[in-house]
């Protein structure tokens, strides 16, 4: 059986930094269809660096696709037995959790402040020159 703890309200990102920390599977990440705003970034590099498998609600605005990277499985919106399905389908396949993990892992590493930090600087001088 899966074991699904639900919250409503926001929270701070001290709180969902312990939250993830605690959890066990998967990190959540919801969404509403009518989302205008990248929303949830911080949330999905924790979770990278956790090497915790991602179950989202696809986000238009996000600038890469968790299911192609390997790292997670988007569900709809308003479907919550879609999420149960998804954290199913990973508590069940030991293998696609470690490649997810290993995925995470290697991400995690690729889009770290430091990497980020250079891109921004490469991009920056290119612009000026």
């Amino acid at each position: 059986t899966t074991s699904l703890k639900v919250i409503r309200e926001r929270v701070s990102y001290a709180e969902c930094l312990r939250l993830e920390l605690k959890a066990s599977g998967v990190i959540i990440i919801p969404n509403d269809k009518g989302l205008t705003y990248c929303t949830g970034l911080t949330c999905i590099m924790t979770a990278l660096s956790l090497g915790k498998p991602i179950v989202a609600v696809r986000n238009p605005y996000w600038p890469f696709d968790l299911e192609a990277m390997g790292v997670g499985i988007y569900v709809r919106p308003h479907h919550p037995d879609d999420v149960v399905k998804a954290i199913d389908r990973i508590d069940h396949d030991p293998a696609l959790k470690k490649s997810i993990q290993q995925n995470a892992f290697q991400l995690a590493k690729k889009y770290n402040m430091e990497c980020f930090g250079a891109e921004l600087e490469a991009i920056i001088h290119e612009l000026c020159n």
